[in-house]
């Protein structure tokens, strides 16, 4: 299971990321959960650069090894902090070119892997 992480830092680094995705996995006694939720399995950071409007966004992709509990695990990563500013994330999925309108589109946003950790 992958889950996107918009609207992160510029300064982020991948192990930042992947600490911050770890912690937010712990069991916490005032959810009455005692196991953890999964465990990571990978980080990236991307940074977003769309073609047009020179507008540049920085994204996480964190793996886990699990996809039990998957509104749970979005629900606290978007009620956790990170480095003071609340971030945005979801279930990831993958487009195919087929059925992705933004192929032909003018505005196509370009991507670059910044970097990762397995």
């Amino acid at each position: 299971m992958e889950i996107i992480i918009r609207r992160l830092p510029k300064t982020t680094t991948c192990d930042e990321l992947i600490d911050f995705a770890t912690n937010a996995l712990k069991p916490r006694w005032y959810y009455l959960e005692f196991n953890p939720l999964g465990s990571i399995t990978a980080g990236e950071i991307y940074k977003v650069c769309d073609g047009n409007d020179n507008l540049i966004a920085y994204n996480g992709l964190v793996k886990l090894e699990s996809e039990a509990d998957i509104e749970t695990v979005i629900e606290r990563f978007n009620a956790t902090p990170f480095q003071q500013k609340y971030i945005d994330a979801g279930p990831y999925t993958t487009r195919q070119n087929e059925t992705d309108r933004r192929v032909n589109c003018s505005r196509a946003a370009i991507i670059y892997k910044l970097n990762h950790r397995h």
